[in-house]
């Protein structure tokens, strides 16, 4: 129960490693800072190579994950004799037996929400960064700093959590100040408390950042433990694990509603009327305080998922249950 967490934890980790690199790839050299582009992000012309070199990078990255990781496959639990052979009617069933559990629903209803109010926060980033704060894209790049110490501290306690609080507990917290604390910063800007005149912007909009980077490693931590708990129940359920369905099933529909929530941050730059070819510091005062206001508003479907993950029916006993149970039969 609590080793796929630490397992896991290293999934995590490795994950942010491969995010920030990409991250520090693109604003330090697709999208650095030029005479006309404090922020490179904005210059349409950068997207045609900036696609093609990534797109390129993602191809290399799976075939190099697809071979390295080969000589794990002897290692691999065997399928049954009676499993038969691949069908789309057998693996829409296998889709239907993995709906039917209870937890696993609880963990899909979350991300539908979580994965909506990422696409439009993904969508509206870029604007409050550039046009709200007026960051360039050598300053984006120094949130790495802060995203690296979340992901650390996310790995050292998220055991300890779960042990404690369980992952039932631990998702729902973390889902919680991973939609509350980003909209913070926003907050305190639509009101004045905070503004791009403040010198120590930078530093404390990382500090933020803390409060977005360290709950997200905690959540992905916990999800991805529970999925192999799930796959426990599924197993004893109807003799077989379902890892596959239950983690591309999970993150088939995360991707369509992040497209949706990413729609909606279009939707959101028409309705507060963001003007083509904005220019930093000439944005209507009005137009940024929408931008704002939407971005708050997006922590909606944040709290919803919070309350799916409390009612998440996971803990120690219940899995000591269950593997008891495998163990016997």
């Amino acid at each position: 129960y609590i080793e796929r967490t630490r397992v896991m934890s290293f999934n995590t980790f490795f994950l942010w490693a491969g995010d920030t690199l990409v991250w520090l790839t693109a604003f330090g050299f697709f999208f650095r800072s030029s005479a006309s582009y404090a922020n490179g992000a904005l210059d349409p012309s950068r997207y045609a190579t900036f696609s093609a070199a990534t797109a390129s990078i993602v191809l290399v990255i799976l075939f190099a994950s697809s071979y390295l990781t080969r000589t794990r496959i002897p290692w691999l639990p065997k399928a049954p004799p009676d499993a038969g052979s691949f069908s789309v009617r057998a693996f829409y069933g296998d889709v239907r037996q993995a709906l039917s559990n209870r937890n696993y629903v609880v963990l899909l209803v979350g991300a539908l929400f979580l994965s909506l109010m990422q696409g439009v926060r993904g969508g509206l980033w870029i604007y409050t960064a550039t046009y709200f704060w007026g960051l360039t894209s050598a300053q984006i790049t120094w949130f790495a700093l802060g995203s690296f110490l979340s992901y650390v501290a996310g790995s050292t306690i998220v055991a300890r959590l779960h042990r404690t609080l369980e992952k039932r507990w631990t998702g729902a917290i973390a889902v919680l100040v991973y939609s509350v604390g980003p909209a913070l910063p926003l907050t305190l800007g639509y009101f004045g408390v905070l503004s791009s005149a403040n010198r120590l912007l930078l530093p404390i909009l990382i500090a933020f950042s803390l409060l977005q980077h360290l709950p997200y490693s905690l959540l992905t931590t916990t999800v991805f433990s529970a999925f192999a708990d799930i796959a426990d129940e599924n197993e004893l359920r109807y003799g077989a694990r379902q890892q596959g369905i239950l983690y591309s099933t999970q993150t088939f529909f995360a991707r369509i509603d992040q497209a949706i929530g990413t729609a909606l941050a279009g939707w959101v730059l028409t309705l507060v009327a963001f003007p083509p070819n904005a220019v930093v510091g000439h944005v209507p005062k009005g137009v940024l305080n929408g931008l704002a206001i939407a971005f708050v508003i997006s922590t909606a479907p944040g709290l919803l998922a919070a309350i799916a993950y409390a009612k998440l029916n996971i803990s120690a006993r219940s899995h000591a249950v269950t593997r008891s149970a495998l163990d016997a039969r």
